[in-house]
């Protein structure tokens, strides 16, 4: 799901994770993942926008990059989550 870069920051694939959102064996394990890749895409959003001067100024870190405890902490249980519905997907013949 996630893999760290030679500088030690993490880069989620979006396509790994809208995958993990189709292939869910529930349907709320499709709902949960498909909330979590909308919270981080709009958090990214976010905070380039407010990089860039396009968007306002909000207190919003991007994830995996700006530091705050709890903000840390709740994406990397998201993460863990989507892992979660990973490993609980129907095996393949």
């Amino acid at each position: 799901m996630t893999d760290v870069r030679a500088g030690g920051a993490p880069r989620i694939s979006r396509r790994r994770a809208a995958i993990t959102v189709t292939v869910g064996l529930l349907p709320v394990g499709a709902l949960v993942g498909t909330g979590v890749v909308c919270w981080f895409a709009f958090q990214a959003f976010e905070n380039i926008g407010m990089t860039l001067g396009i968007m306002p100024v909000t207190g919003l870190p991007l994830p995996f990059v700006s530091y705050g405890g709890s903000s840390m902490f709740a994406v990397w249980a998201a993460v863990g989550l989507l892992q979660s519905i990973r490993v609980q997907r129907p095996m393949s013949a």
